[in-house]
């Protein structure tokens, strides 16, 4: 057997060179698919890591002056697609690949990683309903943090100007990409650090992309975004991309727009809406309004109505005082015709007729003064009497009279309501005690835990050991069923 040998003897840093030369002309452009392994971020700005698959393993390096361009920073465990070229370090005989620009290695490894960042951020509580904050129905300023490219601002500012006039301040920042994370969440933190009492203070944010593929809509899966939109303390309305497209942010934020333009109409109201409201509320105001009224001059007319009726209740005194003073004249005449009577049957037997005259005149004088005075003071206490009822009785004590009795029928109703109550109560329970105590005596709930009834062969009930004889034949009656017996042994205690 020949043996086939090599007259050139190597220097190794020659051979090394030229296995270095070989290899980077021969893989100057490659690309790789492997899962990212173990990646390093030092302080010189550059980023290692290894790519490896189920045998073989190869070390990756990305330069820092290439990170802006990457497309997809490197991520424990991510299956990926690596773009770039094939380099030798002779000092160790050992090559790599300097990576320009990273890619997902397909949409099924994407959204594994998409399922597990969202069970992760679920058992950490940012994706908690219970600390969704609400959107205000009624805002004076709307920030925006989208890219001025597109038409996804010039949706999201015609619509607010057609429903709800207000202030729009817009914070752009690219969608896509490795910075755009970072410069979203600057975007949440500068509409987040304004005063409360600046008129470009925000009462809700809008994060709104276009439509794209997974790997396009990925920024928004980013932790940092998700931390971000939870710590903010302006509620936040995430519209990414089209009706279909869900991404980690969905589920963070406060509400979820299907599209940006969906967005703008969830966080403003309809202006034509809102005065149309404002009319009906405007109406219903008049209508209570006008119905107060109504009712108020029903009281008022009632009022009038019992007034009215106050000649009625004083008729009866004016009646009485009329009969008064007819019997008092009455009396006045029939004491003046008494007394010219006894005047008549004395003028024959009295002495002078002059003496006799004036005797009398001087009495009867005396007599109209004192019965005068008499009736004036009867007349005076009436009318006293009659002025005192009159205002006695007026509006306002009649009003009070009827708020009286209606407070205490008021009282006595619900007296009567709470000893119905009780009663009832009492009933209930009663009934509820009888109903457990027919329960306890139903025979079928006796023999069902386990008791027989026993009788003789004539029907006369047994209830002691001692009242059965031996070879005496007995009935046994169970819950479903009777049966004889015969007693062949008994034992007293």
């Amino acid at each position: 057997m020949d043996v086939i040998t090599n007259s050139k003897v190597w220097e190794i840093k020659e051979l090394s060179q030229a296995i270095k030369n070989t290899i980077e002309n021969s893989f100057e452009f490659v690309k790789i698919k492997g899962e990212i392994s173990k990646p390093s971020f030092p302080s010189s700005g550059h980023i290692y890591f290894s790519l490896k698959d189920e045998t073989s393993l190869i070390n990756a390096t990305i330069w820092k002056w290439s990170i802006a361009n990457i497309g997809l920073m490197p991520e424990e465990g991510l299956e990926v697609i690596c773009s770039g070229k094939l380099t030798t370090y002779p000092g160790r005989s050992s090559y790599q690949i300097n990576i320009s620009k990273i890619e997902h290695a397909g949409e099924g490894a994407l959204l594994k990683q998409l399922e597990e960042r969202k069970k992760k951020f679920f058992s950490e509580g940012y994706f908690n309903e219970d600390l969704k904050k609400k959107i205000p129905s009624f805002p004076k300023c709307i920030g925006v943090i989208t890219s001025m490219q597109g038409a996804v601002i010039e949706d999201i500012l015609e619509t607010i100007q057609d429903r709800w006039a207000c202030k729009v301040v817009i914070y752009s920042v690219p969608v896509q990409g490795i910075s755009a994370a970072s410069k979203i969440c600057k975007g949440i933190e500068y509409f987040n650090n304004i005063a409360n009492d600046q008129r470009s203070k925000p009462d809700t944010l809008i994060i709104a992309r276009g439509g794209g593929s997974v790997e396009d809509l990925w920024t928004f899966n980013e932790e940092i975004i998700i931390k971000s939109v939870f710590n903010s303390n302006i509620p936040i309305v995430s519209a990414i991309g089209h009706e279909t497209d869900t991404t980690l942010i969905d589920y963070a934020s406060d509400l979820r727009a299907p599209t940006p333009t969906k967005a703008a109409v969830l966080v403003t109201p309809n202006k034509e809406e809102v005065n149309l409201k404002l009319v009906n509320f405007r109406k219903r105001i008049q209508h209570n309004v006008l119905s107060k009224i109504e009712e108020k001059s029903d009281k008022v007319l009632y009022q009038i109505k019992v007034f009215d009726k106050l000649d009625s209740f004083l008729s009866l005194p004016n009646q009485r005082l009329d009969l008064k003073i007819k019997e008092k004249n009455y009396f006045i005449d029939n004491v003046l015709s008494s007394k010219n009577m006894k005047f008549l049957s004395l003028k024959s037997s009295f002495g002078s007729p002059e003496q006799l005259f004036s005797n009398i005149d001087r009495k009867v004088d005396t007599f109209s003064n004192k019965s005068s005075n008499l009736i004036d003071k009867k007349i005076n206490s009436y009318q006293l009497n009659f002025i005192q009822k009159h205002n006695i009785i007026t509006p306002r004590i009649i009003y009070s009279l009827i708020e009286s009795y209606s407070k205490d029928i008021d009282l006595n109703c619900s007296i009567i309501k709470k000893n119905l109550e009780k009663k009832v109560f009492f009933n209930d329970e009663k009934l509820k005690n009888l109903i457990r105590i027919l329960n306890n005596s139903n025979l079928s709930k006796i023999f069902d835990k386990g008791f027989v009834h026993l009788e003789k062969e004539r029907g006369k009930k047994v209830t002691k050991l001692q009242e059965l004889l031996l070879g005496e034949s007995i009935n046994l009656t169970f819950s479903d069923g009777k049966a004889k017996a015969k007693i062949v042994e008994r034992k007293l205690n």
